[in-house]
């Protein structure tokens, strides 16, 4: 069983704090110790902010965990600071970029809901323009002005109130920052995003790092959402650094969830990220395992991360393993308030987006803080749930 683990987490392109990374990890911390009725507790964050470890205890096990965030959450900031005029200019230029080479068709087949998360941001910004230039021609209907007068007033009404919706209700609706994610995606699959690559290279060092000084009995990188794509890259230059780190006396690991990595296999620049993929698939030392869950539907859930169909269960690297989310929560109360979770649907997608590494409210065969706290290695907890879950089960503190 695992005594010491050291974990690597890398989130998805998302502008969150590393403080607020941390509190939310506490929170899901004390929600998984309650569920399994264990004894768990973290340490403050050191003087970065992004690293802290986490003591869980039962009768017949113990194992301490350093978490540690390999961050990128300012690169997302500076992203999301560029002007409203550079954000449209960017992202109509990566939606040519998509649809030309047939990007969007693909990711459509893997998964038709996966490719409307990708279109939806281009579909709010057309209609906040029609909005915008039917109320600029209702205001200026009610004018008295000259033809040519009119004109211009209903062409500046209109942008302003286009900016106003994309302001409000397009920051509630998350359109930005979908934008940015796009632009991220078309401008890093061209080679353009030295900032990242610096960045990749910088998280391979550290891995490499840790696992050389033998301290953790597994090391474990996880990647989330758009992380996960990075996760692959971060590992697969981590071995290039040192040929034999999977086949050290440390466990090296790799958990993907909710990814999106086929957004970038099936794009015909993607061949580095397919290339990537195919070197931890071929990695007989490595543990890969892919979770998805048919509720997230921000993620390529039924596909490999080559973005193939599963026609049959995947027992080869990466090991695809589903979480069952109605197991996981009670999504009912998700649906309590049906017109606002309506009208606030965006926040929802988001947070079954995130609830595979969050903690469950039930208690299910697939349990991210069970894997990244508990006392089994990732290996053992995929191809034997149910002898993870009774470990948990018969706990006692």
């Amino acid at each position: 069983m695992i005594r010491r683990r050291h974990v690597f987490y890398i989130a998805g392109y998302d502008p969150i704090l590393p403080a607020a990374q941390y509190q939310r990890f506490r929170r899901e911390l004390g929600v998984y110790a309650r569920l399994w009725n264990l004894k768990a507790a973290a340490s403050a964050s050191d003087e970065t902010g992004a690293r802290w470890d986490v003591w869980t205890r039962a009768s017949d096990w113990q194992v301490q965990t350093t978490y540690e965030l390999l961050t990128w959450d300012g690169i997302v900031r500076a992203d999301f600071a560029r002007s409203m005029l550079s954000r449209l200019a960017r992202a109509a230029r990566a939606f040519t970029s998509f649809l030309l080479k047939g990007t969007i068709l693909r990711c459509g087949r893997a998964r038709f809901v996966a490719s409307l998360y990708f279109l939806y941001p281009y579909l709010y910004v057309i209609g906040f323009a029609l909005v915008g230039l039917f109320a600029a021609r209702g205001a200026v209907a009610m004018m008295p002005l000259p033809t040519l007068y009119s004109l211009a007033s209903e062409g500046l009404l209109a942008l302003i109130f286009f900016a106003l919706l994309m302001r409000v209700q397009g920051e509630k609706r998350r359109v930005q920052h979908a934008l940015d994610n796009c632009i991220f995606a078309n401008e890093f699959l061209d080679g353009r995003r030295n900032d990242i690559e610096e960045r990749i290279r910088a998280f391979a060092e550290r891995l490499v790092q840790t696992a050389r000084e033998g301290s953790a009995h597994e090391v474990l990188v996880v990647g989330h959402s758009l992380g996960a794509t990075l996760a692959v890259q971060v590992l697969t230059k981590a071995l290039a650094i040192d040929p034999a780190l999977a086949r050290r006396t440390t466990s090296i690991s790799l958990l993907t969830a909710g990814s999106t990595l086929p957004k970038f296999t099936l794009d015909p620049r993607g061949r580095a990220v397919r290339d990537d993929v195919a070197t931890l698939a071929r990695n007989k030392d490595l543990t890969w395992v892919d979770v998805q869950a048919s509720l997230d539907y921000m993620s390529f859930y039924g596909t490999d991360p080559f973005g193939a169909k599963l026609e049959r269960p995947h027992t080869t690297n990466p090991r695809i393993v589903e979480a069952v989310i109605s197991e996981m929560i009670d999504i009912r109360t998700l649906w309590r308030r049906p017109l606002q979770t309506i009208w606030n649907y965006s926040q929802r997608l988001m947070r079954l987006h995130y609830q595979t590494v969050l903690a469950n409210k039930r208690r299910s065969a697939y349990d991210y803080y069970a894997i990244v706290c508990g006392p089994l290695p990732l290996r053992s907890t995929v191809s034997d749930p149910v002898t993870s879950s009774e470990l948990l089960a018969t706990a006692r503190t």
